[in-house]
């Protein structure tokens, strides 16, 4: 749950609030507190994978297969998804996330919501979130890009509503990124492009970035 979605609910309805973690095929696997770390549930059991299915050392993010006693074995006429989900007594969620400890989850976001940058794994929303929480920021979004070294970078895009950035914004977003990754690449423009609609246009803040930073 986005920080400023359960501060509202606090805030209007009631400080009593249970969010959990789960799916149809296992239900619930686990409790997630304020901070988004979840406590798995006694009965079940989580294993962070890397993309050909060996376990990852404690803290690394990688893909989520959980089990538990209570757990379906498949999809009902379905034998291709079966075969496809349901490996070695493991359901494969296709949920990205990492174990701060042994017992804790947290989820980050779906395999096809992932940004590859440089080899690792960034999940865009819990960036953007936190990003959009900074005074002064009216919208945010992050991108893998090339830098001029013709590296993978993680590109952070924000949306300030004029010309003079917030005081203090780069230790700021120093702050929030250094969670997600090492470096960055910072591009601050007074509106985004957008669509008629109001989406975000990504490909013309791609290419205000290769222009802001003099990249062919």
């Amino acid at each position: 749950m986005p920080p400023g979605l359960r501060e509202e609910f606090t805030r209007k309805l009631t400080r009593r609030i249970l969010v959990t973690y789960g799916t149809n095929e296992v239900h619930h696997v686990s409790v997630v507190d304020a901070n988004n770390v979840g406590t798995v549930l006694p009965a079940v059991r989580v294993v962070i994978v890397d993309d050909h299915g060996a376990p990852l050392p404690a803290g690394q993010t990688g893909l989520i297969p959980v089990r538990s006693d209570t757990m379906t074995d498949g999809y009902i006429g379905e034998p291709d998804l079966t075969k496809a989900a349901f490996i070695d007594g493991w359901y494969h969620t296709q949920d990205v996330g990492f174990q701060p400890s042994p017992g804790e989850l947290v989820v980050l976001g779906r395999v096809d919501e992932m940004l590859n940058v440089g080899g690792i794994k960034v999940a865009p929303g819990p960036v953007v979130e936190r990003i959009k929480a900074i005074d002064g920021i009216l919208d945010a979004m992050i991108a893998s890009v090339v830098d001029r070294s013709g590296c993978e970078a993680l590109l952070v895009a924000v949306e300030i509503g004029s010309d003079v950035a917030p005081p203090d914004l780069q230790s700021q977003f120093s702050t929030v990124i250094q969670h997600f990754a090492s470096a960055y690449q910072l591009l601050l423009l007074s509106a985004f492009p957008r669509t008629e609609t109001g989406k975000i246009r990504h490909e013309d803040i791609r290419e205000a970035y290769r222009l802001e930073f003099g990249i062919d």
